[in-house]
C-alpha cells in the first residue's frame, strides 16, 4: 500500500479485521442462544464492511490483484464458515 493510503484505509481495514476476530471470539465463548445469534449477525456484518473496504482498496489501486485476490479468498472462506457457523445456531 501506498505510504500516503496506508494509514487511512490500511488502518481501517485492520482495525476492522481485529474488531470482527473480536467478535467470533466473544461468540464461540458464548452458549448457543439469542446472545450468540446476535454477535454471529453482528460479525456478518463487520465482515460486508471488511468486504467493501477491500473492494475500495482494489477499486482505487491501492492494493495490487495478488494481494487483493489472496485477501478476498481468505474473506470468502471466512464467510461460509461464519455463514455455516450462524445456521448451525439458529437450527
Amino acid at each position: 500500500m501506498p505510504r500516503d493510503k496506508r494509514y487511512l484505509l490500511g488502518d481501517r481495514l485492520m482495525t476492522k479485521a481485529l474488531d470482527l476476530q473480536d467478535l467470533l471470539i466473544t461468540a464461540s465463548l458464548t452458549k448457543r442462544g439469542d446472545e450468540k445469534t446476535k454477535l454471529l449477525a453482528t460479525a456478518s456484518l463487520e465482515l460486508d464492511k471488511l468486504r467493501f473496504l477491500l473492494r475500495l482498496t482494489a477499486d482505487s489501486q491501492i492494493l495490487d490483484y495478488k494481494g487483493w485476490q489472496y485477501c478476498s479468498l481468505q474473506i470468502t472462506e471466512i464467510g461460509k464458515m461464519l455463514g455455516g457457523w450462524l445456521k448451525n445456531n439458529v437450527n
